[in-house]
């Protein structure tokens, strides 16, 4: 990217990452949203994008999904070096057995960024919430 990314970002359904392109398009922010990690062509081609979303499917999968997919997709978003990092959830975190407690909004670094829907269905988000944020903690720096 560019280097003046303002924000990268993954929603755990199609849905909920389409709100969060329209939310920033609709503020003037160009947005670009990715079904998969994109390779550096395809990257380079919307360089002019201001965030970059991708669209993932962690809200129908198992903890222990995403413990193995999750790690790598925050990884990627990491190196795209935006001013902001945001992890887009789309359910109750109620609905999940396997709730973790480190994952209550506001008990994260300043740049890192999660919201929920409490319109929508079952999931996992404290699951995912919880790896996103053990992530964030590992960084350097």
């Amino acid at each position: 990217m560019t280097g003046d990314l303002f924000i990268s970002y993954y929603g755990d359904d199609f849905t909920g990452s389409t709100d969060v392109m329209e939310a920033l398009t609709t503020g003037g922010v160009e947005t670009v949203l990715f079904t998969s990690i994109p390779g550096e062509k395809q990257l380079e081609k919307f360089k002019h994008c201001r965030a970059v979303g991708l669209a993932g499917i962690s809200r129908s999968q198992t903890p222990e999904w995403m413990s193995e997919h999750l790690p790598a997709i925050f990884s990627w978003l990491w190196t795209l070096d935006a001013r902001f990092c945001h992890y887009k959830t789309c359910s109750t975190f109620d609905s999940s057995p396997q709730k973790a407690p480190s994952a209550v909004p506001g008990n994260r670094p300043g740049n890192v960024q999660s919201e929920t829907d409490s319109s929508c269905g079952r999931g996992s988000p404290a699951s995912a919430l919880h790896l996103f944020r053990k992530f964030v903690r590992g960084l350097p720096g």
